[in-house]
């Protein structure tokens, strides 16, 4: 079972990141002097990875964990911290609220990030003696987020069970009735998290012209568990081709979509995605955009111009793509 170190605390006690025989990765405490592992996380979901993890510098003891869920989400691990979260939350609801700190137990000052679904995000300063919000600076703020897409996220099944998250965006104004025209958004990696329920400059853009966008994160994408990651490898235009296509699906069975307006885009493995979306198969998409797509797997290989490096030609790619030569075919 593998970890990775992530703190020192006091009293030989490492804080360490590890799966610890389950299927998600989690944060626990590893005992320098037994050399063993506390059996108790500090932090883990059943369906969601945590790797994030902070440090009171002020104290040089652990004090969160974030976890990239649905959505952003802070665990603080003293009383003092989740009152403060809690504060936020309340004050600024339906937003992910992002505490910036370093010596996060002591301060009287935070800068907090704070976005939505339809709002890119803004800085704020929050005096937490007083619990008042001052602003400080907005992103893209020529963005009304009344124009926004709201975001929502589902977990759908692929056609063998497994589980897929489909984070889907809809246009302002329409509604769950509305059989929309759409666009499959697929992200790059593949091996990446894609999308969340946080604003996305594409995937808004295209909902501002009426597209209902369907961003899944399809086998092969990482934060979901080791089952999820691995189940991609050898699979680019095989299971990996048909959880898109799944989720194409699952939205027309939910009146969501018309299933004979669908176009797929995306860029490096998304453009890849893209370009293998009208083969297979071949009657589920009208259109397909490539953005800097991969059109040749082995030029990954042996290209001069290849941005893998050997280590990862050698005994990556052979792995989780193919092996140039047992899998030719393939």
């Amino acid at each position: 079972q593998g970890m990775t170190p992530l703190h020192l605390e006091p009293g030989d006690q490492l804080i360490v990141s590890t799966r610890a025989g389950k299927d998600t990765e989690g944060i626990y405490v590893y005992d320098l002097k037994t050399r063993k592992l506390d059996p108790e996380p500090l932090a883990q979901t059943s369906r969601f990875d945590i790797s994030q993890f902070q440090v009171d510098e002020s104290q040089h003891r652990a004090i969160a964990v974030h976890v990239l869920a649905e959505s952003y989400q802070s665990v603080w691990f003293t009383s003092r911290m989740g009152a403060l979260q809690k504060s936020l939350d309340t004050n600024l609801p339906g937003r992910k609220n992002r505490i910036l700190c370093d010596r996060c137990d002591r301060n009287t000052f935070y800068v907090v990030h704070s976005s939505s679904d339809q709002h890119p995000g803004e800085y704020l300063l929050f005096d937490a003696a007083q619990g008042r919000l001052m602003p400080l600076s907005v992103q893209r703020p020529w963005i009304d987020p009344a124009t926004q897409g709201k975001r929502s996220f589902h977990w759908i099944k692929a056609r063998d069970g497994m589980p897929l998250p489909l984070v889907v965006t809809h246009p302002a104004g329409s509604t769950a009735k509305d059989k929309l025209p759409a666009v499959m958004l697929v992200h790059g990696g593949p091996w990446s998290r894609g999308a969340s329920t946080h604003w996305s400059p594409e995937a808004q853009f295209l909902a501002s012209r009426g597209y209902r966008v369907l961003e899944p994160d399809f086998r092969g994408s990482t934060g979901y568990g080791d089952k999820h990651f691995k189940a991609g490898w050898k699979q680019w235009g095989l299971a990996m081709q048909d959880d898109l296509a799944d989720a194409v699906q699952w939205a027309a069975g939910e009146g969501l979509i018309d299933p004979q307006k669908v176009c797929i885009y995306g860029g490096s493995y998304g453009g890849y995605a893209a370009l293998m979306g009208p083969v297979r198969p071949p009657d589920t998409y009208r259109c397909a955009a490539s953005l800097v797509g991969v059109t040749d797997i082995m030029l990954m290989f042996n290209s001069a111009n290849s941005d893998a490096s050997a280590e990862w030609k050698r005994y990556g790619m052979p792995k989780m793509v193919s092996d140039p030569s047992a899998d030719r075919d393939l």
